[in-house]
């Protein structure tokens, strides 16, 4: 595992190519990253106070990424780490690498004194949702559901 400096060119071009990568799949927006996306979302998200991002490494390249982002609990009066895009690349699946990047993100939650560690994930992501449950997520007595209202066109 390996945290992530948006400010370092090579976690630049590692970040870039996961979340495009994910991007592409059925279970992020199923098509490519807009290149004119690429700069504002490396400048934004470095800047980003509550951003917290994590690569799975094999070797000197990346291939898994949780992108994480701060937030509060009022329930509990504490923080909470939020995992926003959870991506693996297609040759590693199914080797534990998704496992390995909960465990980083729940030690970077602990250290960072969060309360829980949350996230959402598609209905008919059954393979996300097994290796979540197997990590020790629940979904909740009751299931609640993630709702959107767009404010721009497209991403």
């Amino acid at each position: 595992m390996r945290r992530a400096d948006l400010s370092d060119a090579n976690h630049q071009r590692f970040f870039l190519e996961l979340l495009d990568a994910y991007m592409q799949h059925p279970m992020g927006a199923d098509k490519p990253m807009p290149f004119e996306n690429r700069d504002k979302l490396i400048r934004d998200l470095t800047e980003h106070p509550f951003q917290r991002t994590l690569f799975a490494m094999d070797q000197e390249e990346a291939i898994g990424l949780a992108v994480c982002f701060l937030g509060y609990s009022t329930f509990y009066a504490q923080r909470l780490l939020n995992i926003h895009d959870l991506f693996v690349a297609a040759d590693y699946r199914g080797q534990g690498v998704g496992l390995l990047l909960l465990q980083g993100v729940e030690d970077w939650a602990r250290e960072l004194g969060c309360c829980k560690v949350t996230l959402e994930v598609h209905g008919d992501n059954l393979r996300g949702q097994s290796v979540y449950q197997e990590f020790g997520f629940d979904g909740g007595r009751d299931k609640m559901s993630f709702w959107t209202k767009l404010l721009v066109d497209s991403c």
